[in-house]
């Protein structure tokens, strides 16, 4: 019951905030994506900064806004224990999707994955 209650939160809060995603781990063998889009504004970037994930040490720094307020360009610093890296977007595009993907689970094709992430390469 605890778990579909999770799981209903994450869902809601995906449709509930479209510029904003964190999908978190229900427990340290589940999946964890960290996205930044193009033009999102300084409340759902600092919603994303608050995030914290079991085996996975991130940072973000760099922050630049366009000058509407919405978010332009980031770097981003990942560890995790099937990987490491650094990303810098300078100019992402609304709908752009940059962050980063960890994914602990035994098989998976690509267990570590940070920089510009298309919605098909899970």
């Amino acid at each position: 019951m605890m778990r579909m209650s999770f799981l209903l939160l994450v869902f809601t809060a995906f449709f509930a905030l479209p510029n904003t995603a964190a999908f978190c781990q229900s427990d340290q063998q589940q999946p964890v994506e960290l996205v930044f889009t193009g033009g999102m504004s300084k409340a759902e970037v600092d919603q994303l900064l608050q995030q914290t994930f079991p085996n996975v040490q991130w940072r973000a720094s760099a922050i630049r806004w366009d000058s509407d307020g919405g978010l332009r360009g980031i770097n981003l610093a990942v560890r995790t224990d099937k990987g490491e890296g650094t990303a810098q977007s300078d100019d992402l595009s609304p709908g752009e999707r940059f962050g980063f993907r960890y994914d602990p689970r035994p098989g998976v094709k690509v267990s570590f994955s940070i920089g510009s992430l298309d919605r098909g390469d899970h």
